[in-house]
Order: C-alpha cells, then sequence, then structure tokens
C-alpha cells in the first residue's frame, strides 16, 4: 500500500514537472513571435532607404534648364561696340549624373558631371563641369522620400560664342568654380532602384574674367529649373 503511494505520488510530481515544462516552452515560444512580429511591423514600417548604409549608386538626370548669361566688354576696347554688356538667355534640356556611395541611411558622398549646351539669339554656350557633394535624404517611412543635393562644380570647358555683324571673340573664361544645388522628392520602386523629381538652380561662384574681343571682360552665368532622373543602387 505504502509502494503504490509512493508511485502515485513520484507519477503526479513527474506530471507536474512535464507540464510546467511545457508551459515554460510555450511561453518562451510565443514570447519570440510576439517579438519577431514587432520586429518584422517595424522593418515594414521603415523606408526601404534603411538599406542604403555602405551602398554604392548612379544617378542619371535630365534636366529643364532656364538659363541665363551676360558678356561685358572692356572699356580698353576698339571699336567700342565691344564695350557692350550683352545678356542672353535660353531654355533647353541638359543631362547631369553622379555616382554616390552611401555613407547612412540619410547622407551620402557624391561625384557629379553635368554638360550643358545652349543656343540664344546672338551667342551659344557650352559648359562641362565636375563636381563634389552630398544629398541628404529624409525617412518618411512610406516609398516617398524628398531630398537635398548641394555640389561644389568645377568648370573644366566654358566656350563662349557669339554671331552676328557685332559679334565678339570671347576666349578664356575655362576653369572655374560654381555651386549647384536641388531639392526633390523621390519614389522608392524597390531596394535597388528610385525615380526622381527635383527643381535645381546652379551658378558661377563669381563673375568670372575673359577675354572679349581686343580687351578683358566678363562673363556672369546662372540657370533655374527642373528635372527627372533616376537612381541604381548597387
Amino acid at each position: 500500500m505504502h509502494n503504490e503511494l509512493s508511485r502515485r505520488f513520484v507519477e503526479d510530481r513527474t506530471a507536474s514537472l512535464v507540464a510546467a515544462i511545457s508551459l515554460l516552452c510555450a511561453s518562451v515560444a510565443t514570447s519570440a513571435e510576439v517579438k519577431h512580429t514587432e520586429f518584422s511591423r517595424q522593418s515594414s514600417s521603415t523606408s526601404p532607404g534603411i538599406t542604403y548604409h555602405g551602398r554604392w549608386g548612379l544617378e542619371l538626370d535630365l534636366k529643364w534648364d532656364v538659363a541665363d548669361w551676360d558678356v561685358s566688354g572692356s572699356r580698353a576696347a576698339v571699336p567700342l561696340r565691344q564695350l557692350e554688356n550683352r545678356d542672353y538667355n535660353e531654355q533647353a534640356w541638359t543631362i547631369r549624373g553622379a555616382v554616390f556611395h552611401s555613407l547612412n541611411t540619410a547622407w551620402d558622398f557624391r561625384a557629379a558631371f553635368s554638360s550643358r549646351q545652349l543656343e540664344s539669339d546672338g551667342s551659344d554656350i557650352g559648359l562641362t563641369a565636375l563636381g563634389l557633394g552630398t544629398k541628404y535624404r529624409i525617412n518618411t517611412g512610406t516609398d516617398f522620400e524628398p531630398y537635398l543635393t548641394v555640389s561644389l562644380d568645377y568648370y573644366i570647358s566654358v566656350d563662349v560664342d557669339e554671331s552676328g555683324e557685332n559679334a565678339r571673340e570671347i576666349d578664356d573664361v575655362d576653369n572655374e568654380f560654381g555651386v549647384y544645388g536641388e531639392a526633390g522628392i523621390a519614389y522608392l520602386l524597390s531596394d535597388y532602384v528610385d525615380l526622381r523629381a527635383g527643381v535645381h538652380y546652379a551658378t558661377l561662384l563669381d563673375t568670372v574674367d575673359a577675354t572679349v574681343g581686343n580687351g578683358n571682360g566678363d562673363l556672369d552665368f546662372s540657370t533655374l529649373g527642373f528635372g527627372f532622373g533616376a537612381t541604381w543602387h548597387f
């Protein structure tokens, strides 16, 4: 009788221990599942831009430029018609591209290239520039991502020509610095591709010296416009 009670007591304690272990295991599994679900929700609510960190990328833009450039002659110029301050403006499609490396989820460092060719009534201007800059992205938690880009551009080529009866020969306006700024919004198609639209402004840092006709002169250039582009993340 005593042995039977002891056996039942051991069986009851064993069953209780097994039940407790099973309950503990179920509790741990449930807690892990809840944490996984919360992490998944946080990940899904985070902008895909979170994956930019440490990645390289390539941008290519097509931009509509509304440009203005002024060419003025020197008082030492002969004949006097070369003294004129002539203002030109034109609109045209131009291109700009960049290679960048993401420093974190918001900032990148980039090297840019731009080319412009504008033909106004009486003057043509072509500019080619290389630039170094950065882009700042604003994580909204959606597929839409506002951004701001700034760049210091170095104009390796600035070719200005005038046409017509009073055309002046214009030389020596290469190797000048300028600034570029752009603000816009990107739509993230995937972790690898986004489409962008924005407005931009570019200008030479200062009025630059140029050889205009027979004497020294000045050149000013600036442009304002909008554009569209695509980004590929490697």
